[in-house]
This record gives C-alpha cells, structure tokens and sequence, in this order.
C-alpha cells in the first residue's frame, strides 16, 4: 500500500515536471516570435497586429510554424549585419 501511495506523488512530479518544459519551449517560441516582429516592424513600419497577421498568413501557406519563420527573419538580419560590418571594414 505505502508503493502506491509513493507511486501516485512521483507521477505528479513528473507531469509538473513535463507542464513546466511546455510551458518553458511556449515561452521562448514567443520571444523568438517578438524578437521577429520588433525587426519587420523597423524594417517596414508595420503596426504589431499587422506585423503579426503576415507571419501567421505566410505560416499557414507555407505550412512552417511561425517560431521557424521568426527565426529566419532573426537570422536574415543578423547575416545582413554581419554582411554591412564586414563591407565597412572593407
């Protein structure tokens, strides 16, 4: 009886456990998502909705999740920033 009692505890660790590494992937899929969002809103001065809509819009034609297309954008900007620093160095 003292088995399953321990059982039924440790069980509910572990769904914590996996809740919280959920919760933890969700949260950083959204700071990639604003991170994108801040650079194509300086970038082409779109409005946050805005900027929102056409990442949701190009994720569901292209059939990618919207965090792998923020990480392009993110990733387009820091290869164009790497690219403009290397030119002035010349």
């Amino acid at each position: 009886m003292n088995a399953i009692r321990l059982a039924a505890p440790a069980t509910e660790v572990e769904v914590l456990r996996r809740e919280i590494e959920k919760l933890t992937q969700k949260l950083a899929a959204r700071r990639i998502l604003e991170r994108a969002k801040g650079i194509l809103q300086e970038e082409f001065g779109w409005t946050e909705e805005e900027t929102y809509l056409r990442i949701r819009r190009l994720s569901r034609q292209k059939r990618v999740p919207m965090r792998e297309i923020a990480i392009l954008v993110i990733e387009s900007r820091e290869t164009r920033s790497i690219e403009q620093a290397e030119h002035r160095a010349g």
